[in-house]
């Protein structure tokens, strides 16, 4: 595995080195290097969807060319192409459901299993098992989503989870099942989930930001609009975590002593874990897999500035693995192809919508648009980057590696719940209130059981139920 991940970094700093040169040499005026096409990447997508390598026609190689070393010919790279375009939910939205019908197809399928005649076989049992590996973005309270789909995606014995990467409420999710994993199977797993995120809501009764009515009401104002919070943002802007908490008293540290077996997750059979946190002084990520797993260094990929003290680990502090992995990708394609077999298929939890057309106008909605953008950049950068890798198989020298024919197979999905996501503001994702978190739970369920169904089918825009 490390040479490959080696050799997928190569080829990364080849990619960068040709970009700067075509920043150098642009021929046509008012056009930057990366061509015409500007458009974002890794635009939103609630579709999963397989990233499909383009095919090029190979050209002839020169005399000099082909008397070069077969790595030396990769640095040649081709010119950049537009990064990785998803479909927004809503170019294939389906039409508005009757909330009087009862529509069988919107029943989780493990509840239409029991409904099955005795001696019938569900469907899903002549389906091929599925490896799966999760990039679980964070996001605050609004990762009760993740678990959501967690939860249905323990429901189907058929899939196999191989490995997790994860930010903030992300590294939450993922060493919370791994944990239960090891300590009792699925069930383990899903009894572990649960516990995590009640035990969380039992924390927003410590919180500044108390729950109203209007949250409830109309979740696009709720927290943001309420006293509590108001004071709270102006209060964290002049006064730091190291003043008004100067013994660094943190209640989540407690909840996962009580949750999470470290040691447990250190063995060699528990799950592959990816965990990413920011270092303080310079902005790198530092990845925590397995073997250096700790309670700080899940601290530190959940430690907001501006909340919580940096968290000391070895020989330096870091914040929220959010600011420069939100989650780590491309750790975790490495991962899948150094896997014996085709390569896993890569499930992506997205809690932060990447597309939204409102324009914000407010201050605080323009806050909290930069505070989205922030945490988005690092994940779009690297689905860039996985997007180049594929067209790079173009070169006859890396298709036909090991390496090459690992990454034509690879499949990426997404799921999300952009509809619902942009209804919230930023403030919610720091109380983690009971009912919010039970209706992203059911939101999640629903938005996976749709995934699991139909792997390959544009997904309807979820809805969030109003609490009764």
């Amino acid at each position: 595995m490390d040479s490959r991940w080696q050799a997928l970094q190569k080829l990364i700093r080849n990619w960068r080195r040709n970009l700067a040169r075509q920043a150098l040499h642009a021929s046509r005026p008012g056009e930057s290097a990366f061509g015409a096409n500007k458009e974002l990447a890794g635009q939103q997508t609630g579709v999963p969807v397989r990233i499909a390598r383009q095919k090029e026609q190979a050209q002839p190689a020169s005399s000099t060319d082909a008397a070069l070393p077969p790595m030396q010919r990769q640095a040649l790279l081709p010119a950049y192409r537009p990064p990785l375009q998803l479909p927004p939910p809503s170019a294939s939205a389906s039409p508005e459901p009757d909330p009087h019908k009862r529509d069988t197809a919107a029943t989780p399928r493990t509840a239409r299993r029991r409904a099955l005649p005795a001696g019938t076989k569900p469907q899903a049992a002549n389906r091929p098992g599925r490896r799966i590996a999760l990039a679980l973005q964070g996001g605050g309270a609004h990762g009760a989503f993740t678990w959501g789909v967690l939860d249905r995606l323990l429901d189907e014995p058929e899939i196999d989870i191989t490995a997790i990467s994860g930010s903030s409420a992300g590294a939450l999710n993922a060493v919370a099942l791994a944990s239960g994993l090891l300590e009792d199977g699925r069930a383990g797993a899903k009894r572990r989930l649960d516990q995590l995120w009640r035990r969380a809501a039992g924390l927003a009764e410590l919180s500044s930001l108390p729950s109203t009515p209007l949250e409830r009401l109309a979740p696009s104002l709720g927290v943001d609009w309420s006293p509590g919070h108001m004071l709270f943002d102006i209060f964290t802007r002049y006064v730091s975590p190291y003043q008004f908490n100067p013994f660094g008293i943190d209640p989540l540290r407690q909840l996962l002593h009580d949750l999470i077996d470290i040691g447990a997750l250190r063995r060699d059979e528990a799950l592959p874990l990816f965990i990413a946190a920011t270092r303080v002084d310079n902005g790198e990520m530092r990845l925590f897999e397995n073997r250096d797993l700790s309670i700080d260094a899940i601290l530190a990929s959940a430690c907001l500035p501006a909340i919580n003290q940096a968290i000391k680990i070895d020989d330096g502090y870091y914040w929220d693995g959010g600011f420069s992995a939100n989650p780590p990708l491309l750790p975790l394609v490495s991962h899948s192809l150094a896997s014996p077999g085709p390569a896993a298929e890569i499930l992506l939890v997205r809690v932060d919508p990447v597309q939204d057309d409102h324009m914000p106008i407010t201050a605080g909605g323009i806050r909290n648009r930069l505070n989205r953008l922030m945490f988005n950049a690092p994940l779009n950068a690297e689905l860039r980057s996985v997007r180049w890798l594929q067209d790079q198989l173009s070169q006859p020298a890396l298709a036909q590696s090991p390496l090459g024919r690992q990454l034509a197979t690879l499949k990426l999905h997404s799921l999300s719940a952009d509809d619902v996501m942009r209804q919230l503001g930023s403030a919610s994702k720091l109380r983690p209130d009971l009912q919010l978190i039970e209706r992203l739970h059911q939101l999640g369920r629903e938005v996976a059981d749709t995934w699991i169904e139909q792997p390959n089918a544009p997904q309807a825009r979820p809805r969030m139920a109003r609490p009764a």
